[in-house]
């Protein structure tokens, strides 16, 4: 009976990792009894206490592995399988290569930042330079600390777009990491079918059309930040068509790359410029704070003149003629104020809600005014005392969110 080469190169690797993890004072452990895809695990000593701490290894050795190569690094292949359950580990995973010949272990951590998909699999670059030897030490305490990982992406909204022929929806996706092409690509494959099997409906309308039906289309806008998402600006957006969909209710098509399962993408070739002018452009925190400030203070005195002459048109001290030229003696002053207050750079990420609350409270005081610039001139008194009325409530419910947010952020 023949005993495979192949079995006697894996034991000899698994005889060479531990012994050479023992050499630096780890603990070995092999998982001789059951492989599912992890098969030792080695446990981290410190001050010459066992730690608990532990992190698990896959093993690979022969010549057959070290056939790809750079000048500094090999290239490991796998399955997907294999890589989904090794990112999903509750431990930190080790890619060990083994050259059995020269007893020398070369090493990689399986996150999804040195992960590179391919057409058909993915692979993952073992550099030359990380060997098991004493000066990994550091990294492994660092990997027995492992922080949980999470998805390399975010579903940042889903919005219903169903109408009665068709199940719609539309999501942005906000990379949490830098992402290759094929990466993106990936992420996209993965999130559309989600995306088309939720049951999120806008209302009970569209619940009782379309409950417990995967969706016919869905359109991704993916962002590789959540800034980029802010300012609107995607670096792809995907569409998907069920075959499954009537075609009266085929929406225009975006005619991108399809990159298979009906997906088609579109890549966003201002991106960058996009990106460069925002950074360009978007203010500091103390310039911007500093001239929402001065803006803000300039709409007090107006909005005080106009609380005050509408209440002295309810007390009838003055007449609704005065009242309006009142109002449209102030309304070149207030429409200044709004232009200058409005048309600033792009507020920092971290004041946006803040630049939501100022535009508005600027929107509400430049409401108060319009009516008395012309565009009021055909609407009757009662209409023009209604919307005056109006906005000035608006104005003093805009004042309160936008102190409360000032007061976060300053």
């Amino acid at each position: 009976m023949k005993y495979p080469s192949s079995s006697n190169s894996e034991r000899i690797g698994i005889y060479t990792v531990g012994a050479q993890f023992e050499r630096i004072g780890c603990i070995f452990r092999e998982q001789a009894i059951v492989d599912c895809g992890i098969d030792a695990q080695i446990e981290a000593v410190e001050d010459e206490n066992t730690s608990g701490k532990l992190i698990a290894l896959q093993i690979k050795s022969g010549a057959s592995y070290f056939k790809e190569e750079k000048d500094d690094a090999f290239i490991y292949r796998g399955k997907l399988e294999h890589l989904s359950y090794w990112l999903e580990h509750s431990l930190s995973v080790l890619i060990i290569l083994c050259d059995i010949d020269n007893e020398v272990c070369y090493w990689q951590t399986v996150i999804p930042q040195n992960v590179k998909y391919t057409q058909k699999q993915w692979k993952i670059i073992v550099p030359k330079a990380q060997r098991i030897n004493s000066g990994m030490v550091t990294d492994l305490k660092r990997l027995v600390n492992k922080v949980p990982s999470y998805d390399n992406y975010t579903i940042s909204s889903t919005s219903d777009k169903s109408i009665r022929g068709a199940k719609r929806y539309s999501a942005n996706i906000i990379l949490n990491k830098e992402h290759t092409q094929l990466e993106i690509i990936h992420v996209i494959k993965k999130v559309t079918p989600e995306i088309a099997n939720c049951e999120y409906h806008r209302s009970n309308i569209t619940k009782t059309l379309w409950r417990d039906q995967p969706a016919q289309i869905v359109w991704l806008y993916v962002y590789p930040s959540a800034e980029d998402e802010r300012n609107c600006n995607h670096i792809c957006q995907t569409e998907w068509f069920s075959e499954a969909l009537d075609s009266d209710y085929l929406p225009y098509s975006n005619n991108g790359e399809n990159i298979g399962s009906n997906v088609r993408i579109v890549w966003n070739d201002s991106y960058l410029a996009v990106s460069k002018f925002n950074s360009e452009n978007t203010m500091t925190k103390g310039g911007f704070i500093e001239t929402i400030t001065k803006f803000s203070n300039q709409s007090l005195p107006l909005f005080d003149f106009s609380e005050k002459t509408l209440k002295n048109y309810d007390d009838k001290k003055i007449g609704f003629n005065e009242l309006y030229d009142n109002f449209k003696d102030k309304f070149d002053e207030v429409n200044d104020i709004y232009l200058k207050g409005t048309e600033l750079g792009l507020s920092p990420f971290e004041c946006e809600e803040l630049s939501n609350q100022y535009c508005g409270l600027m929107s509400c005081l430049h409401s108060i005014f319009i009516f008395f610039s012309g565009i009021g001139e055909k609407r009757s008194e009662s209409n023009i005392i209604w919307n005056v009325r109006h906005f000035i409530d608006d104005y003093k419910q805009a004042k309160l969110k936008f102190e409360i947010e000032f007061k976060k952020v300053a």
